[in-house]
């Protein structure tokens, strides 16, 4: 589980999206605050974690609330090179109908690496009674955590992302990107290296202001394992929903940011045959109403760690079910 705030990307507390604030009295206070903001970035997270949706113009940003921006319900069901299943009907007839995007309140923020003044906000689909979408990610995922809910128990994620920053170029071979005070590339591993930080400290350091504005409860920063290769780390929350908006939000930043600076930030898993591969850690929690960890054990088992049986049948069940789940959890090579 992710510790207190500190280091180069404290940014405080996880403070979750709120659900019960207004959306339209939102976006009235973001567009007086923030003239200048010609369009938003309507954002929808597809099955693959990739953001997915479109560009309003600032004088159609109030319209949002009314969801009358819309999108086909395939946009959700695409694969990591944005094809469309080929094979997927939603209606009779082969149809691809359009639903309802709704955006989600406490979202909506300005896009500081952005050319032109931009904001983006994150968006639900619903149909037109209302129902959440079936293949909206954040509504299957809110269906998870009911059962949870029902039991008195509360799932506290914490999530971990490692990445590249790369050489943009027109060279297909992907390469670490260069110290810019120096023009070379970092050598060796240094992994934890404070010094290895500072190379890209301009970066690092807009990476953690753009997490500030946004509201992503970044924690902290890392060098890892490879010349290039980071780690950043979001503050554990008691909303598994807004862990996992954070955590897509956090990879576009980073991706946004690295451009600006005319760099790649790259998430691939294995961007390099001889160097290590980028993972992303998901830390977990089950918390009861009198707030103890109904995964911890009583009496330390292997290696003095505190395991309850309750891990153990968690555990087990991922593992009887991973087969299948390989077809969702990893759908491509990467």
């Amino acid at each position: 589980m992710s510790g207190p705030a500190n280091g180069p990307l404290a940014t405080g507390s996880f403070v979750p999206f709120m659900p019960d604030q207004n959306i339209a009295s939102e976006i009235d206070a973001f567009l007086a605050a923030h003239p200048d903001v010609q369009a938003v970035d309507l954002l929808l997270p597809d099955m693959c974690g990739v953001l997915r949706g479109k560009q309003v113009g600032r004088d159609a940003v109030p319209k949002l609330p009314e969801g009358d921006v819309r999108l086909a319900g395939t946009v959700y069901l695409t694969d990591a090179t944005g094809q469309n299943a080929p094979s997927l009907e939603l209606s009779g007839g082969g149809a691809d109908p359009d639903y309802f995007c709704h955006p989600v309140p406490g979202s909506l923020k300005p896009v500081p690496w952005a050319n032109r003044p931009t904001g983006q906000v994150l968006a639900s689909m619903k149909d037109a009674e209302g129902t959440p979408f079936f293949a909206d990610p954040r509504n299957v995922l809110a269906d998870a955590i009911k059962p949870f809910m029902d039991m008195g128990l509360t799932p506290v994620i914490a999530i971990e992302l490692e990445f590249y920053l790369l050489q943009a170029g027109s060279d297909d071979k992907p390469r670490p990107a260069k110290v810019p005070r120096i023009g070379l590339m970092q050598s060796g591993v240094e992994v934890y290296s404070v010094e290895a930080l500072h190379d890209f400290e301009d970066c690092l350091g807009d990476m953690a202001e753009a997490c500030r504005v946004q509201g992503i409860p970044a924690d902290t920063a890392i060098k890892e394992y490879a010349p290039g290769q980071f780690e950043i780390n979001l503050h554990h929350g008691p909303d598994p929903v807004a862990a996992c908006d954070h955590a897509v939000l956090l990879k576009r930043v980073v991706k946004g940011v690295a451009r600006a600076h005319g760099m790649i930030g790259s998430f691939m898993a294995k961007p390099f045959e001889k160097a290590s591969g980028s993972g992303m850690h998901l830390h977990v929690s089950l918390i009861d109403r009198d707030g103890n960890n109904v995964l911890a054990g009583d009496t330390p088992a292997e290696e003095g760690l505190m395991i309850g049986d309750k891990l153990r049948h968690a555990v087990g069940g991922m593992m009887a079910m991973l087969p299948e789940s390989f077809a969702l959890f990893a759908p491509n090579a990467n």
